[in-house]
């Protein structure tokens, strides 16, 4: 009864058509006409290329020639009114610039996910699928995933088939790649038809049926002829589609891997046994992908593989981690005197983040927000309660297709930008309780005595990448902001720590972390509670400690504890909301950017506040003080003003409202110090750190942190530190043998809340017959990995390392090593390398 039209200025009308349902004689000669119901204007000027509508949502989404996406209201009184209404011009409710960069949109698929929330997938001529979310009562309009398809230049369709058992093992996309019409298989990765056309500019139509592998039909015009290409097998003889020997996995060596529990996604249900021993692996590779594999015992296999991601321009992934327990710090909104600011607990939010972060070359960080598609996650055993080996298959199955994810952000560095720099006869700033303190610096005063004169990047040096990620999540006690704190070391031996605020996706950069004289190649970090001294042992807050492993065998520990809650104040007392808006999407192709320009935050900012900033800027110009912006760009001036400070999709800098109210502002950037430095851990790079809380403390004011590492040296070390919070005083003791590469340390007395103890040291000597590349522990148990291809089992008792079990592993070389523990004393232990394998692990 309705049809759209369009026009090249972007102009789409609806058009009502008679009803034939009506006789003849019921219809009047002014009632038997097209008559004109509504007039859409989309706000790019671009035609309109497609379009689709969700009349129970009341939203029509289009897709113009410019790869732009625009979101108009369609009111069911208006498709469904019978009378002839007075022409309407109807305008966005919302749009997104640049979905597919500046490539045109060829479809638009639009789905009810909840109430007033649907999801819109579309593909275009830049070779992507992309799935946005739109949110009718926040009026948000969100980019959440990308799959790319390197072998077609150009999507028209994706079909899947929703009434299949696992949908994505029936997803197929049909476009061109170059001359020729293309269906690809998505789930396996494999191609199903090519047929040598002309390419997409020629007429053509296509059909799929329920097995594209089977029953397919392609046909295009040349030279004014028909050609009709058909397969179509209705008995397929047995034969099972897709016929592949195995899911779609890495094709190059993968560096890093984590475990993600399901009992983030499940709750009580994780309790039951047919879902603790199953688990969620992701995994990083060489070849830019990030990976979900999906592992449960009974299967005896791996049973499923998913993309859930490629890093930009297929960069290799070196690291990944995964976070999950949101931490929560006291309101400052509150100035009363003598109020308690005691730690308020977060209520326990069903929707808590699962965030996964990978880092890797061409400095690229990439943040993905997992969730799962089920929404009432108690339902998995309400109907199947009993035991038997159908019922479970099919949970589990259903289970392991539940899983989907949410892109995030990714952030990469400029070209020709530096992480820092140090210079002669500049101002550095020292974080130190919280704020910056402008420290007039000699050069090479923060430098150690062994000597590291300047460390003046290359600005046209573009080759650095991240080596080693570590991450937590924390967020301030009634606001609805949190904020997902990222720390990671480059190759350029600096480290970084870096905040991504949610759910407004900015980025700040932090504080650095010197000095440096070795890039680092592992990270971990400890969060312990601080109490209030001497008065009911209440909880106050938080202590951050970084731990970082570096090339020269060193171990050093970092005290972020002032800086994450300076900017957790900060972020508390400013309207983050109103500092960015622009829409992002990850970088491929031409002009992916999101087509927006790169911009500063200050064009976010209202007038007013730009003319108040004009001052201390001309002073910022004149002062002969560090030029570093919060994104880490290069000093040198650029030819665009507001390339100076930029923010895109990954870069932002910080506003004046979240930098400290000092008198000189021109410092951005603060810099830690080191807690702590351990020298000569190993003889040569620490490849693999592992830290966890060892259960059942001396008391409950102390906490016990178990600590292993693994070098080069084909060594692991094992230490036992001890926090206790309630002490005033900061003191570092030790209650063993002071080692060499602690009586030469140097301690940065700082003002501290808590005394930091040093109780066990141990050196284990050729533990492996070569580089040990993989170490875990929980405190009871360590398992390691190294080139030799052996995994090796040690027992913590009494603080020492007791070797219990090894095994060969089938992966050539390995490289990383996880672990979980799903019942007392059993554990999954995962090795990757040129491949990956699992191993179940009895401790009885």
């Amino acid at each position: 009864r309705y049809v759209f039209t369009a026009n090249p200025r972007g102009g789409l009308k609806l058009w009502r058509l008679p009803d034939p349902s009506q006789s003849n004689s019921q219809i009047s000669v002014r009632n038997n006409i097209v008559s004109h119901a509504a007039e859409f204007i989309s706000s790019y000027g671009m035609r309109i290329m497609c379009l689709d509508a969700c009349l129970e949502e009341e939203v029509l989404a289009c897709g113009d020639v410019r790869g732009n996406m625009v979101l108009f209201p369609l009111l069911k009184n208006l498709v469904l009114g019978t009378s002839v209404a007075q022409e309407m011009k109807i305008t966005p409710v919302n749009h997104f610039k640049g979905v597919h960069g500046i490539s045109s949109v060829s479809s638009v698929v639009v789905t009810k996910l909840v109430y007033n929330q649907i999801e819109i997938r579309s593909t275009g001529a830049d070779g992507c699928i992309c799935y946005l979310e739109y949110d009718r009562e926040m009026q948000n309009f969100q980019f959440t995933g990308m799959k790319q398809v390197k072998e077609l230049t150009l999507i028209e369709h994706v079909s899947v088939d929703n009434n299949s058992e696992d949908a994505s093992s029936r997803s197929y996309a049909a476009g061109f790649a170059s001359v020729d019409f293309i269906v690809w298989n998505l789930a396996n990765e494999n191609k199903v038809m090519k047929i040598p056309c002309g390419g997409w500019r020629r007429p053509h139509s296509y059909f799929l049926g329920d097995i594209p592998e089977m029953k397919n039909c392609f046909a295009f015009v040349k030279d004014e002829i028909i050609y009709v290409h058909r397969h179509w097998v209705n008995d397929n003889g047995g034969k099972i589609y897709p016929m592949s020997l195995h899911m779609q996995f890495h094709g190059r060596e993968i560096h890093s891997l984590c475990f993600i529990y399901e009992d983030m996604l499940l709750g009580d249900n994780y309790k039951h046994a047919l879902f603790s021993k199953s688990s969620w692996i992701a995994t990083g590779c060489e070849d830019g992908t990030v990976r979900l594999t999906w592992y449960s015992p009974g299967i005896k296999n791996w049973s499923m593989s998913k993309l859930l991601g490629e890093h930009v321009g297929g960069s290799a992934v070196r690291s990944i981690c995964c976070v999950s327990k949101l931490h929560t710090i006291p309101s400052v909104t509150s100035n009363v005197p003598g109020e308690r600011s005691e730690l308020i607990a977060a209520n326990e939010d069903k929707d808590n983040p699962t965030l996964l972060i990978s880092v890797g070359a061409k400095r690229v960080l990439t943040s993905w927000l997992l969730k799962s598609k089920r929404d009432n996650k108690t339902d998995l055993l309400t109907d199947n309660q009993h035991n038997s080996k159908e019922v479970d298959d099919q949970i589990l199955s259903n289970l392991s297709s539940s899983m989907t994810f949410q892109w995030l952000s990714t952030d990469m560095r400029t070209k020709y930008s530096t992480t820092h720099r140090y210079a002669e006869n500049k101002v550095v700033g020292v974080a130190e309780n919280g704020s910056n303190i402008k420290v007039g610096a000699e050069p090479g005063s923060l430098v150690s005595e062994g000597g590291m004169m300047s460390l003046v990047r290359d600005q046209h040096e573009d080759d650095w990448r991240y080596l080693a990620v570590t991450a937590f999540l924390v967020k301030c006690a009634g606001s609805r902001i949190s904020v997902c704190f990222v720390v990671v070391a480059c190759s350029d031996a600096t480290v970084m720590l870096r905040a991504l605020v949610l759910p407004f996706r900015l980025w700040f950069d932090i504080a650095l972390l010197v000095p440096l004289l070795a890039p680092v190649l592992s990270l971990q970090h400890i969060i312990f509670p601080i109490r209030r001294p001497y008065k009911d042992n209440i909880q106050v807050g938080n202590g951050y400690i970084v731990i970082s492993g570096s090339t020269d065998g060193n171990v050093t520990f970092w005290d972020l504890t002032d800086s994450v809650e300076a900017f957790m104040q900060r972020v508390s007392v400013c309207d983050v909301e109103k500092l960015f808006d622009c829409q992002k999407r990850p970088r491929t192709g031409r002009g992916s950017q999101g087509g927006r320009q790169w911009r500063s935050l200050r064009i976010g900012l209202s007038k007013k506040r730009q003319d108040n900033n004009l001052a201390t800027l001309k002073a910022k110009n004149n002062d002969e003080s560090i030029n570093s912006t919060a994104n880490g760009t290069s000093s040198v001036p650029n030819k665009s003003e507001d390339s100076n400070m930029v923010c895109s999709q990954a870069m932002h800098t910080a506003s004046p409202e979240l930098e400290t109210k000092t008198d000189d502002s021109s410092v951005e950037i603060c810099e830690i110090q080191s807690l702590r430095l351990l020298k000569n851990v190993h003889q040569s790079g620490v490849n693999c750190l592992h830290v966890s809380e060892i259960k059942g403390g001396q008391n409950n004011d102390t906490c016990l942190y178990s600590i292993v590492s693994g070098g080069d040296d084909q060594s692991i070390h094992h230490l036992v530190v001890e926090l206790s919070p309630k002490t005033i005083t900061p003191d570092v003791t030790h209650l063993v043998t002071e080692p060499e590469y602690i009586k030469d340390s140097n301690f940065l007395n700082q003002s501290r809340n808590y005394n930091i103890r040093f109780l066990n040291s141990e050196k284990f000597p050729s533990a492996h017959s070569s580089s040990v590349k993989g170490v875990w522990t929980d405190g009871s148990w360590v398992f390691s990995t190294g080139l030799d291809q052996r995994v090796r089992c040690w027992h913590l008792q009494q603080n020492k390392l007791i070797e219990r079990a090894h095994l060969i592993v089938s992966v050539p070389e390995p490289e990383a090593l996880s672990a979980r523990a799903y019942s007392r004393n059993h554990y999954q232990i995962a090795v990757a390398g040129r491949g990956m394998q699992i191993v179940d692990f009895s401790g009885c």
